[in-house]
């Protein structure tokens, strides 16, 4: 594997000596420090993963959190981007109200930011058609226009359509497992879990989006959000999939709750 990562980082003039470090909790996450002696995270990809071009795709939405800027392209066997710094939640003040705060601001932000990734490819041909300088008989607001947007609306509704289904599937697959492992601790009784089984069933609008999609980060959880400077908060450990409303609060407030080391934190 040390080959293949030396070999990888050489086609984008990155070169290190050091040993590449793992990064816990991945098993397929390094830190490379190159001779330069700058800082790279270096991540397998999974066959079809389109991490690389959504990332990309943040740039032009300008979000307010730091994020991965990659240098990989669509058929790279690796994600490859320059090293965040900052420390993790996970190790200090996950819990304490002002940061919870923050993070559910930062969630707020990301839901508004994926309802408007459909809008990147407009943004970026009225970019590039700006930077080529625009043909007089060309009229910029043509690529933008309510009529092209409208032509797509098929197919994005189908997308919606899928999304809610594969939302809904993720769901039931998963809420037995979670209940079981719930009831082995001891944590709550069964009326609570009783009354989500049936709003699952008979509330779609769970996996509805409002507008736009109801795509998350599926791992918004502590050990992938940064305190970093400038009072910005960094995220990483991407993977995007369609999840139920809320799914990102709640995993960061259940994250939090397992590993608390407060003594009140049932309450």
């Amino acid at each position: 594997m040390i080959g293949s990562l030396r070999e990888y980082c050489l086609q984008h003039r990155i070169h290190f000596e050091d040993e590449p470090q793992l990064l816990s909790p991945s098993r397929h996450t390094w830190l490379i420090k190159d001779i330069l002696r700058e800082q790279w995270v270096i991540k397998a990809r999974e066959p079809g993963d389109a991490m690389p071009e959504t990332l990309k795709g943040f740039e032009i939405l300008h979000p307010p959190f730091l994020y991965p800027k990659p240098l990989s392209e669509a058929d790279d066997a690796f994600l490859l981007y320059p090293y965040i710094q900052g420390g993790l939640l996970a190790d200090n003040g996950f819990e304490t109200p002002e940061m919870i705060a923050r993070v559910m601001e930062v969630i707020g932000r990301m839901q508004a930011l994926m309802r408007s990734l459909v809008l990147v490819p407009f943004y970026q041909d009225t970019m590039q058609l700006k930077d080529e300088g625009a043909n007089a008989s060309d009229n910029p607001l043509q690529r933008l226009s309510f009529s092209r947007v409208q032509n797509t609306s098929e197919e994005q509704r189908a997308a919606r359509h899928k999304e809610m289904a594969e939302s809904y599937a993720w769901t039931e697959k998963n809420v037995e497992s979670f209940w079981d492992v719930l009831q082995a601790q001891g944590l709550w009784p069964d009326t609570p879990f009783e009354e989500y089984l049936e709003r699952i069933h008979n509330h779609f609008a769970l996996h509805l989006p409002v507008v736009g999609t109801n795509l998350s980060h599926t791992a918004m959880i502590p050990e992938h959000i940064l305190s970093c400077s400038d009072d910005l908060l960094g995220v990483v450990g991407w993977r995007i999939a369609p999840r139920p409303r809320f799914y990102m609060m709640y995993t960061y407030l259940a994250w939090s709750f397992l590993r608390s080391r407060m003594p009140n934190a049932r309450d």
